[in-house]
Order: structure tokens, then C-alpha cells, then sequence
């Protein structure tokens, strides 16, 4: 379970692993990592299908929306970086 938009959903919660891999690498130029989080959850779940460029909070840490689509009523949502 994971709270999504501050509501408890079932969900699957994927973080890029290349930050655990390589911080070196990856670091962008004023420090930041680029951390991509995909959510998998069903659409009907969420209180809302976010639209690229909204925020979305996840866990309690908010990241800004890539992409966000329904696919036969599954939400496949790609986060940007952790803005808070």
C-alpha cells in the first residue's frame, strides 16, 4: 500500500536504480539526481489521473508528472524528481 495524492492505494512503486548504481554519473549540474519513480495502480484507485506537468505526491515526497496514462483502467504514471 502506498499513499498516493493523500490517499492509501494499492500500487506498484518503481525507482530507477541508477542513482544506487552510479551517484557519480548522474549527478546533474547543480547536484541533483535525476530519479524517475513509475507507479502502476488501477485508475479508479487514484483521486485523480494527473496530467503532465501536476504534481503528485507519493509517500509523503512530491514529484512532478512526465507522463500519466489510462491504459484499459490501469494508471501507468512516470514522476520526475523529488521537489519537496
Amino acid at each position: 500500500m502506498h499513499i498516493i495524492d493523500d490517499k492509501e492505494v494499492l500500487a506498484i512503486v518503481e525507482k530507477n536504480t541508477s542513482k544506487l548504481l552510479n551517484d557519480r554519473f548522474r549527478a546533474g549540474f547543480d547536484g541533483s539526481y535525476e530519479v524517475y519513480l513509475y507507479v502502476h495502480a488501477k485508475v479508479r484507485d487514484l483521486v485523480r489521473l494527473p496530467a503532465e506537468g501536476d504534481y503528485c505526491r507519493v509517500d509523503g515526497l512530491t514529484y512532478s508528472v512526465i507522463s500519466a496514462t489510462d491504459d484499459c483502467g490501469l494508471a501507468i504514471l512516470i514522476l520526475g524528481s523529488d521537489v519537496g
